[in-house]
């Protein structure tokens, strides 16, 4: 808010537009720059101009230039000012006036300045300011936010203004009676206050109190109450008004004052120092009693008398030397020396005065025995610490400032610095990144006499470390701490393999989490997506089929969903083929023509006889997919995308270097941005699950997890490269092959419009826990020809078995269920019905699960969600397998 403004606001919080417009003597007022913001008709008829050419000029406009530079000083004061001066009229003459200058506060700073002028042209300035004393002084206390009060004393009612219910917190307008405002004063108060007014209704005697009063709200405040009489025309006293204000902050100035003082009295009387001071002649003029005690006389023994007589002892010493320099530079002077004679280290200081000097002496004797033997324990300890030199853990003394007192070889391999380059240093400063930890372990050392713990800590280079810490304080020969005892022992390696393991049973967990939540998923999503694929095949009304395609599509969405979760933490089954990179590469590109934003820059190289790899091409394009989304959200402003494909050779030399590569032939696959970058905290995370920099909502933090457990499913592996600003490079390593693979197992992602596979009344048995999953299933082949009969478990199809042999031409059962899960009941059947069939559903479509179930005699699987044409086909296939054996 400008100095005008603020000014203007002030003004009007006061009530000054009637006061400009109704006071008769010229009125003006000011910003604290000086500048006039307002004023009355008054001010312009006497001036002969318009408001026009007084607003918005500096207040030195409006005097002579004789007097303008000390009303502008009069003006920069900020206080409460009474001067004369000359103010100039439109038609170049002058007015000579009494000014009084009043600041206007507002929450108790000055924003603001109102002036008043009389024109004094043949009265003297004194006169004038005394007979405008009376309303002077009103406009004072409104200044202040003084509250007005009238006693009508016909009625002996009470009247009182706005700042004065704003004064004693009682609301606008709310007028107590005359008893219930006296009754607000303390009883020691009240009568004294009742009596003054009561003088000033009977014979007008005036009255200016300073009393306590309690507010409406209970708060008790020192008041400042003025009375005056006002009679009418036949000179009888008619009422009693008069003014208050709060003086209570005047009031706690005053006392803290008057504390203050007693309390330098007190002090001066109670102080430690040794005080003299000697006239010009170097007499004793004062002597306090610490002075009399150390240098062994009594003040009536010193006073008069001169130093040189009463104490020879003085002269020629550093002592002496310094009373004489003070004296003659006139400066103060400060020594420390050992006064033999009274067998002391005192330390002196001497102040010059203008009737002679001031000499303040200290003894120091315990302070410098005390440092005589610090260092003799310095040396000690310097001597001990030699033999520390041999150990392997940094060993570290630190005073209780934490100044590094020894520093061991140990110490010196491990941060980096010298003991001559640290010795002195703060060790607080020098290595620790977490001062409050180290803060915390030190006042924990000081209190328990010993401290273990880890902390974080930085080398000379910058890396950083974890280091075990044991502390242990040393004391002095007489029982005080002096120091601190270190042992630093560098555990980063230790924790870093700890972190590993740790990071490996989080992900173990994360992954029998996933798996349990990805196999009730697939039950739900079973029966949706069969019974939707159901209803569409005897669909003719399009948009009906419009919706159950939506439906299709979505529950499909949700199956791939529940694939990526399992994919970083199990990794899934995928078709192994030989891929050609080169194809995936264009795919790729077709992607990212229509992912990027224009402002983004995409490269795409690539050698033109890439070698292949066997693996799943949608798997892979998943990868790279992932990798080029989150390029892009790393340049939100554009930049450029460089994806570039070559073969590489991968030795021992290189595989040494990491664990990830074993030596061979590889393609590397790079994706390279130039967006933000990342810090290198946040690489280390990036492909944890759930690890995720965007906003909530923005990101599942699962990409570059399932990218890796991709990868990893595929003999290869990922890395990368980041600098803050600079952008980030990913690095995918996948394995050539050597010769071409065939699909190792049947696509079944044909659409359900096609025509499917029927039966022939064969009798198919359902095994599944889930009862939506059973009925779906057996609605679906039932309406494609087959005979069925259902199992809730594995007990219930032996026993279904056992009791009809040779009627089960197939089974169908889920591979978990409680009590027999399916591979046991597969083993079972297996046994007691070799040439029967197995089709085995599961919603964990694991590796593991596979492999599982082909040991059982499983040699069919469905992995849940499946569609309508996946069961068709697969029983199909089963059946026809069977007769052709």
């Amino acid at each position: 808010m400008t100095d005008a403004l603020t000014a203007r606001e002030s003004l009007s919080k006061f009530g000054f537009d009637s006061l400009f417009s109704g006071y008769p003597d010229p009125t003006f007022a000011m910003d604290v720059a000086g500048t006039i913001i307002d004023c009355n008709e008054a001010l312009l008829t006497e001036l002969g101009t318009l408001s026009g050419s007084i607003i918005g000029s500096p207040i030195s406009s409006l005097f002579s230039e004789r007097t303008a530079e000390a009303a502008s000083a009069e003006f920069a004061a900020r206080g409460p000012s009474r001067f004369a001066a000359e103010l100039l009229r439109a038609d170049g003459s002058l007015l000579r006036a009494a000014i009084v200058l009043f600041p206007v506060e507002l929450d108790g700073v000055v924003t603001a300045i109102v002036g008043f002028a009389h024109d004094i042209e043949a009265q003297d300035v004194t006169e004038v300011i005394a007979a405008r004393g009376k309303a002077l002084e009103r406009m004072a206390g409104r200044l202040a936010l003084m509250g007005a009060w009238t006693i009508e004393l016909s009625t002996n009612t009470l009247h009182w203004s706005d700042e004065l219910c704003q004064i004693l917190d009682f609301g606008p307008g709310e007028h107590p009676t005359l008893e219930q405002a006296f009754a607000l004063h303390p009883d020691e108060d009240r009568l004294a206050f009742e009596r003054a007014v009561d003088r000033a209704a009977v014979d007008g005697t005036p009255f200016d109190e300073r009393r306590s009063m309690y507010t409406a709200t209970g708060r008790l405040l020192r008041i400042r109450a003025l009375g005056e009489a006002v009679r009418d025309r036949s000179g009888d006293i008619v009422r009693v008004q008069g003014a208050l204000y709060d003086i209570t902050d005047q009031f706690d100035a005053i006392a803290q004052k008057i504390e203050s003082e007693e309390r330098l009295s007190s002090m001066v009387d109670a102080i430690t120092d040794g005080i003299a001071i000697l006239d010009t002649e170097w007499a004793y003029s004062y002597v306090n009693p610490r002075a009399e005690e150390i240098l062994g006389q009594t003040a009536d023994h010193l006073l008069g008398r001169v130093m040189w007589d009463v104490l020879p002892d003085w002269r020629g010493t550093e002592f002496a030397i310094a009373f004489k320099s003070a004296e003659l530079e006139r400066t103060t002077i400060t020594v420390r020396d050992y006064y033999e004679p009274l067998g002391l280290w005192l330390d002196v200081r001497v102040y010059p005065l203008s009737n002679g000097l001031a000499i303040y002496f200290r003894d120091v004797s315990e302070e410098e025995l005390a440092r005589e033997k610090s260092a003799a324990d310095e040396k000690r300890i310097a001597a001990q610490a030699a033999l520390l030199d041999v150990a392997r853990d940094a060993i570290v003394v630190r005073g209780l400032d934490h100044t590094i007192r020894y520093w061991n070889r140990a110490a010196s391999e491990l941060y980096g610095w010298s003991s001559d380059e640290v010795i002195g240093s703060s060790i607080r400063e020098l290595v620790y990144l977490d001062v409050e930890t180290f803060d915390a372990a030190t006042a924990a050392t000081m209190r328990d006499g010993a401290w273990n713990g880890e902390t974080e800590q930085i080398t000379r280079s910058g890396e950083r470390l974890i280091v075990d810490c044991s502390w242990t304080l040393v004391n002095d020969d007489a029982g005080n701490p002096d120091s601190i005892f270190a042992v630093n022992t560098d555990i980063t390696a230790r924790r870093s393999q700890e972190e590993r393991v740790l990071r490996a049973q989080r992900m173990e967990s994360l992954g029998t989490l996933a798996g349990g939540v990805a196999h009730d998923l697939n039950n739900v999503l079973t029966p949706i997506l069969m019974s939707v694929q159901m209803l569409a095949l005897g669909e003719d009304d399009p948009g009906r089929s419009e919706l159950l395609g939506v439906m299709e599509a979505s529950v499909k969405r949700g199956a791939e969903m529940i694939r990526q979760v399992l994919s970083f933490a199990r990794g899934v089954e995928g078709r192994r083929i030989e891929v050609d990179l080169n194809t995936l590469l264009v795919e790729l590109e077709s992607e990212c023509n229509e992912a990027l934003a224009d402002n983004v820059e995409f490269t795409l190289r690539a050698d033109e006889k890439l070698w292949r790899t066997n693996g799943d091409p949608t798997q892979l394009l998943q990868v790279l997919i992932n990798l080029v989304y989150n390029a892009r959200d790393a340049m939100p402003d554009g930049g450029g995308l460089v994806v570039a494909a070559r073969n590489v050779t991968i030795d021992q030399s290189f595989s040494s270097l990491t664990h990830l590569a074993s030596p061979g032939d590889y393609i590397l696959l790079t994706v390279e941005d130039t967006g933000s970058g990342m810090t290198p905290d946040i690489m280390d995370k990036i492909f944890e699950p759930f690890f995720t920099t965007k906003d909530l909502g923005q990101g599942t933090g699962l990409g570059l997890a399932t990218s890796a457990a991709i990868l990893r499913s595929h003999e290869g592996f990922i890395q990368v490269y980041s600098e803050p600003g600079k952008g980030t490079r990913f690095s995918i390593h996948l394995p050539a092959s050597t010769e071409p693979d065939g699909e190792s197992e049947i696509d079944h992602s044909a659409d359900v419009t096609e025509e499917l596979p029927r039966g022939n009344g064969e009798l198919v048995l359902i095994v599944d826990d889930e009862s939506a999953i059973r009925q779906i299933t057996r609605t679906a082949l039932e309406a494609f020809g087959y005979v069925t009969v259902v199992a809730s478990n594995g007990n219930e199809a032996i026993e279904f078995c056992d009791s009809s042999p040779g009627s089960v031409d197939l089974v169908v059962t889920d591979m978990m269920m409680p009590l027999m899960d399916g591979a046991a009941l597969a083993s079972r059947l297996h046994s007691a019905h070799p040439s029967m069939p197995i089709v085995a559903m599961s919603g964990l479509n694991t590796n593991g699960g596979i492999v599982r179930a082909a040991d059982s005699g499983v040699h069919n699987f469905l992995a849940k969600p499946f569609t309508t044409g996946e069961l068709l086909r697969v029983v199909r296939s089963a059946l026809d397998g069977r007769s052709q054996h």
